[in-house]
């Protein structure tokens, strides 16, 4: 009833700073209904951490919140916390400075990160963190915090390229194919395009682990093309027509160079490019205006027939 209901949210109230009362009347508090336990949750010295832990396990995201801003959390209850995966309790536990978080705990809020934005910035702020970890969320991060982590952390352009890398390495674990995209890597690869971190630098990188199903679906993305133009313009097409897309998309020659290079591998017999070959694109590439490039590719977009019939009149 209402009244009763009343009686133990005073109880809960009141008893919630007090540390001589049975436990068993806090623990009986602290898993009734929210408005009951909150105070209990949040308060209670005589919460032990296996008490908090099967609150956490047995109760729903409200009961996490309220014990994510206790004064002091220890690393296993931390623990919990984030293994439960509630967005509202993990901001609320990162953004607490009187929790402890383990490294598992970190690395396990840094992938919710991803996903989360509101994770992001709490997490930077954590006395824990350090510039390989924070390398990590830069990938995914607004361009505002990018600029702030690089800064804080000082982090190398190798350390950045190293978090890349594992974050795609986790993914290619898990699947041996090459040329095969998982649907894990296209959920990736979309938030890596979102978030404004897809740059020629880490497509090379992913062609020289051989995650050439991987390439093709993320330039795919960077270009605005269909994977089959992708496939097209880089196994069946012409050089011409892939400097063009490369123009128009800003890459430098030398990035247009390694991509056509490392490319080669998955291209007819998977030999090598040959000496000439590599001079004939270094002179393709400075004789291809920029503004004919952008406008053929924006008709290749509109037209998937146009690409090849403009690889066929190059040819």
């Amino acid at each position: 009833s209402n009244a009763k209901d009343n009686i133990r949210k005073v109880l809960s109230e009141n008893l919630a700073h007090e540390v001589n009362v049975p436990k068993e009347l806090i623990v009986t508090l602290a898993n009734d209904e929210i408005r009951i336990a909150h105070p209990v949750l949040t308060h209670s010295r005589l919460l032990g951490d296996t008490d908090l832990i099967n609150i956490i396990a047995n109760k729903g995201p409200l009961h996490q919140f309220s014990i994510a801003g206790r004064e002091q959390i220890s690393e296993q209850v931390s623990d919990a916390l984030i293994n439960a995966g509630d967005p509202q309790a993990m901001e609320r536990l990162f953004n607490n400075v009187g929790a402890e978080i383990s490294q598992a705990g970190l690395e396990k809020g840094i992938q919710y990160s991803q996903a989360i934005k509101a994770l992001q910035e709490p997490l930077l702020r954590r006395p824990e963190m350090k510039a390989d970890f924070a390398a990590k969320i830069y990938w995914f991060a607004s361009e505002a915090l990018k600029a702030d982590i690089v800064k804080q952390y000082e982090i190398s352009d190798e350390t950045l390229q190293n978090a890349l890398d594992t974050t795609f390495n986790t993914l290619t674990q898990k699947t041996r194919s090459v040329l095969k995209i998982t649907e894990d890597q296209k959920v990736i690869a979309q938030k890596l395009y979102n978030s404004g971190s897809l740059s020629m630098a880490v497509l090379i990188s992913i062609l020289r682990r051989g995650q050439y199903a991987l390439f093709r679906y993320l330039l795919a993305l960077l270009t605005k093309l269909s994977e089959d133009q992708i496939v097209y313009l880089i196994e069946k097409g012409e050089i011409k027509s892939f400097v063009t897309v490369c123009k128009a998309i800003g890459v430098s020659e030398n990035d247009y160079m390694a991509v056509f290079l490392l490319t080669r591998v998955y291209v007819g017999d998977g030999k090598p490019a040959e000496q000439e070959d590599i001079q004939k694109m270094g002179e393709i590439y400075k004789s291809t205006d920029i503004s004919h490039a952008r406008a053929s590719l924006k008709q290749w977009r509109e037209d998937p027939n146009a690409l090849q019939e403009f690889g066929e009149s190059a040819a």
